[in-house]
């Protein structure tokens, strides 16, 4: 019995221990971030190491941002991301970008052919 609730209790631990919890960034690094994307909502903030990373989603893409303590932008990523992932608001702004992007190729056909 004993054996069975140390196994529980390193498995909770273990856990406990991998998951990342949303912080809060510093000014600093706040508004170095907002002053790049004005527009982001709905950012999750982590903290790794000595860096921030702030994530959202934007047009269907997840981006990604690490920043320094200073509010140096460290690096960026930006993935596509699977409608099955993003809640119905970004899978409308998802459908949107795609629908502007099907609408700018359709001008661009239609000015050639003239």
């Amino acid at each position: 019995m004993k054996s069975i609730i140390i196994m529980i209790l390193m498995t909770f631990f273990i856990n406990l221990s991998c998951a990342q919890e949303s912080i809060t960034p510093p000014d600093e690094v706040l508004k170095a971030f907002l002053k790049i994307y004005p527009e982001a909502e709905d950012i999750e903030w982590e903290k790794e190491g000595a860096y921030f990373e702030a994530e959202f989603i934007k047009d269907g893409y997840e981006i990604s941002v690490v920043l320094d303590e200073q509010g140096n932008i460290m690096g960026t990523k930006k993935e596509r991301v699977d409608a099955a992932e993003i809640d119905e608001t970004d899978k409308a702004q998802a459908d949107t970008a795609d629908k502007d992007i099907g609408d700018d190729n359709d001008d661009k056909d239609d000015n050639q052919n003239k």
